[in-house]
């Protein structure tokens, strides 16, 4: 074989390798159970680890990989090409990120306490008011880092309630690899309180082996359902990945996916009336936002 046949194989072979070569997805996730689980036994058995399986297997036509980070390196990554984020409310970074339509929810906020500290909040599953209980400089509320800004809050809608108590004693922010504050600190008294969803409590006793020593109790403060998207980076590539999303996510995905967040709620009634109103029955209701 002369050296201008084997230079001709040479580029041929690249040349095919380069057209038909997949390109990459990097799906950027955090901690946070039971959406996310990174560790332990039930690692990637969230509810959101199962919705991420189920796009990428959609999408069979790209590369994928996953990386596992905090929501400051978010804010960094997900404006690179090819780099999108599966579970996120469309609150952050909307001139910058390609937004899918909305495809599950999340349920409101409430605030976790542990048992042992019952008194100081009132009868089991009452109604609270956040408001009031921030008020209370006794009583010590821990969170992720706020940054100082509403549009970097892990709670924008309750944003407005925290913020005349940033800098004070009873409202202490600490930096965490997850995106959350784990009940762990009820249990060594370093807060009184936590913010939380009604499942937080119930996972992470699945997940850490141990009993359920917690509390949730509903706000009035908080009585919303926020729709979540996949959103991706503003590239030719991300708008692709966000229009066949679109015509890939349908009621039969949706019924799927209200099964995943089953395997963690304890199919609890209201968050399924909800789902099913909006996304199966399309039915418009002013405590689903965006």
């Amino acid at each position: 074989m002369n050296n201008l046949l084997k230079a001709t194989l040479l580029f041929l072979l690249i040349f095919h390798s380069s057209v038909y070569a997949k390109e990459e997805i990097k799906w950027l996730i955090w901690e946070l159970n039971p959406e996310f689980i990174s560790k332990g036994k039930e690692a990637q058995n969230g509810y959101a680890d199962k919705f991420l399986k189920d796009f990428i297997t959609m999408l069979p036509e790209y590369n994928h990989s996953i990386v596992v980070l905090n929501t400051r390196r978010w804010f960094l990554e997900s404006s690179k090409k090819g780099h999108c984020t599966p579970h996120i409310w469309k609150r952050f970074k909307l001139d910058d990120q390609y937004y899918s339509k909305a495809y599950t929810l999340t349920a409101p906020h409430g605030i976790l306490i542990h048992k042992k500290n019952q008194k100081k909040f009132g009868e089991k599953n009452s109604m609270l008011s956040l408001e009031s209980i921030l008020n209370d400089s006794s009583l010590t509320l821990t969170v992720p880092l706020f940054r100082y800004k509403k549009e970097g809050s892990r709670y924008p809608i309750l944003y407005d309630y925290f913020k005349p108590h940033i800098g004070k004693k009873h409202l202490l922010e600490v930096t965490t690899s997850a995106n959350e504050v784990s009940p762990r600190m009820l249990d060594i008294n370093r807060a009184d309180y936590l913010i939380a969803y009604p499942t937080t409590a119930t996972a992470f006793s699945r997940i850490k082996k141990q009993p359920n020593n917690y509390l949730f109790y509903p706000i009035k403060e908080d009585p919303y359902y926020k729709k979540i998207y996949v959103s991706c980076d503003k590239s030719n590539l991300g708008k692709t990945v966000i229009e066949k999303l679109n015509q890939l996510i349908t009621p039969k995905v949706h019924k799927k996916f209200l099964s995943y967040h089953e395997e963690w709620n304890e199919k609890n009634p209201q968050f399924r009336k909800k789902y099913l109103d909006y996304f199966i029955h399309k039915k418009e209701d002013k405590f689903v936002i965006q």
